[in-house]
């Protein structure tokens, strides 16, 4: 069985944990955040975190490119693993530098949304201080950050997250629409993975 077939079995997976979940508890109309924890926090309980981590953010094979794919990371991230998640993208990045000499982000935000980035405030904090403040190198070797399938509500969230961005990183900070984005994966064959699971 190919690798890209493990893949998807293992993001179906996920998925079906998740409808395990909601089937045990009905969806809330008030406290949706700290249920869509509980729910990540049950997924990471049934399945293997570090498999998880790695369906959504790997190395692009043979390239510097970083890919983190939000649509995956939300299904599971929860306040008890963003270090994890975070450790294994700094080993990516280490690894990018080593190798390239240079590292390359794309971030596929398709359905994140303004409540989306004021519930992952700490793992974005988190991710900011560790990752790109002008104590760490990694700012120096990005020469890109793309965010794909940009939500139409990107200023708004820029706002919410900005304080925490080092100035260097917005100014490499590039936004793909969804036909930007369909275009950009056909100029460099890459298929985003998650675009055939449930939104």
């Amino acid at each position: 069985m190919s690798n890209e077939s493990n893949n998807s079995i293992f993001l179906e997976r996920m998925n079906s944990v998740q409808t395990e979940y909601f089937s045990k508890n009905s969806k809330n109309q008030l406290f949706k955040k700290s249920q869509k924890f509980d729910c990540a926090k049950y997924i990471t309980d049934q399945l293997d975190i570090n498999t998880m981590i790695a369906e959504a953010v790997f190395i692009i094979p043979n390239t510097n490119i970083i890919f983190i794919d939000y649509v995956i990371f939300k299904i599971f991230a929860n306040e008890d693993i963003y270090n994890r998640i975070i450790d294994h993208i700094m080993e990516l990045f280490d690894y990018a530098i080593q190798y390239y000499g240079s590292i390359q982000v794309n971030f596929n935000l398709r359905t994140f949304t303004v409540s989306a980035a004021e519930r992952y405030i700490p793992a974005i904090k988190q991710f900011c201080n560790r990752c790109l403040t002008n104590q760490t190198n990694y700012t120096q070797f990005m020469n890109a950050f793309r965010i794909l399938n940009t939500p139409s509500v990107m200023e708004m969230i820029i706002s919410i997250v900005k304080p925490f961005v080092e100035k260097d990183v917005i100014m490499k900070l590039t936004f793909l629409n969804k036909n930007d984005t369909i275009q950009y994966c056909k100029d460099t064959n890459f298929n985003i993975k998650s675009d055939f699971i449930q939104k």
